[in-house]
């Protein structure tokens, strides 16, 4: 699992964002790696989290989910299909978008499949 505050998770998010560069300018992904971790690798595949969350179409990126045309998603109805996000176990979630360029981390102490 990945550990950190929120501000590391929402940076570790924004090096997407910025094509792999880190805050300090550094490369740390090349652009190749962020558009295969960050678009559909799936194909139409159906997909989700079975007996939680499913979807006739499971978007997912290498690592990241992909929004795309999925319908009652986490992020919310106003985001774009590009966007790009991971949800922890224990409730937290990591989102980009870059149509807008921002980035969140939300970190809470709640078992994703508790009601």
């Amino acid at each position: 699992g990945l550990l950190g505050t929120a501000l590391d998770l929402t940076r570790f998010a924004n090096v997407f964002l910025d094509d792999g560069v880190a805050a300090d300018g550094r490369r740390v992904l090349s652009r190749g790696a962020v558009a295969l971790m960050t678009t559909n690798q799936t194909g139409d595949l159906p997909g989700g989290f079975p007996g939680f969350l499913e979807w006739p179409e499971g978007t997912w990126g290498l690592g990241w989910e992909v929004k795309g045309g999925k319908r009652g998603h986490w992020t919310g109805d106003f985001t774009s299909a590009d966007t790009f996000c991971h949800a922890g176990q224990a409730g937290a979630l990591v989102r980009g978008g870059p149509a807008n360029g921002i980035a969140y981390a939300v970190l809470a102490n709640r078992h994703n499949s508790t009601p």
